[in-house]
């Protein structure tokens, strides 16, 4: 996901996919030489100053919230930051389910939606 940090919040604009040729309708495996590349790509066209990344989101198939390696990875991927990454998992029920984690720690998180107008 493509954001900035606002005070204490994570404000995520944009997400970007990130193509997994061998996925299933049960298994993603995140290349980061592909994230990366996405990353690199997207925030070329875009070409905004504040956007960087703010984290990770997918969806699952069945009505559950982020696996143990989900949350892994982005505790994992954290320690890397100075500010705070998100993970948001879409649920089969359009019911989504987020988690913050600051230096490898995983914290609950509370999703405030702001439409843009569009």
């Amino acid at each position: 996901m493509l954001g900035w940090w606002e005070d204490d919040a994570i404000v995520a604009r944009y997400a970007i996919e990130v193509p997994d040729p061998d996925a299933t309708t049960s298994s993603w495996t995140r290349a980061d030489h592909r994230a990366q590349d996405a990353l690199d790509r997207a925030l070329a066209d875009l070409d905004h100053p504040w956007l960087g990344y703010v984290g990770d989101w997918h969806t699952h198939p069945a009505r559950c919230g982020p696996s143990s390696q989900d949350e892994q990875s982005i505790c994992n991927a954290s320690r890397g930051y100075s500010q705070p990454l998100l993970l948001l998992v879409r649920c089969n029920d359009d019911t989504f389910e987020a988690r913050s984690a600051d230096q490898g720690h995983l914290h609950p998180l509370t999703i405030h939606h702001q439409s843009d107008g569009r």
